[in-house]
């Protein structure tokens, strides 16, 4: 079995191009060979929205984390896989349960915007 690598890209700031370095980054490892998946983890769905996917689709990240469906993997025509965010997402914070003296740290959900799972062919 072969093993993934995960690549996170987040900034807590805004307009510091995290869409644009995930799509750009996912498309040449695309090319490359490798399989990737973008998973949007921002409420302002712009990833989801450049792969062309719509921020009401009937199933995305969010329902995902709440454990009402399992996370949604939808294709897109240049070959990479998207899991899109919809505008509700800011709201799950309120159901993630944050503990101060966790020897993990805790990433805000709304500092995150997107992950990248790569693995090859």
């Amino acid at each position: 079995m072969t093993k993934a690598k995960v690549l996170c890209i987040l900034n807590h700031r805004g307009g510091v191009g995290k869409t644009t370095t995930t799509i750009n980054l996912g498309g040449t490892l695309q090319q490359k060979g490798y399989k990737v998946l973008l998973i949007d983890l921002d409420g302002q769905t712009n990833l989801t929205e450049s792969m062309g996917l719509s921020a009401e689709l009937p199933q995305t990240i969010y329902g995902a984390m709440k454990g009402e469906y399992p996370l949604p993997i939808y294709q897109h025509k240049d070959g990479m896989s998207v899991v899109p965010s919809c505008l509700d997402l800011s709201a799950v914070e309120m159901h993630i349960p944050v503990y101060t003296r966790s020897p993990i740290p805790v990433i805000p959900v709304h500092s995150v915007c997107t992950l990248l799972y790569l693995w090859q062919s």
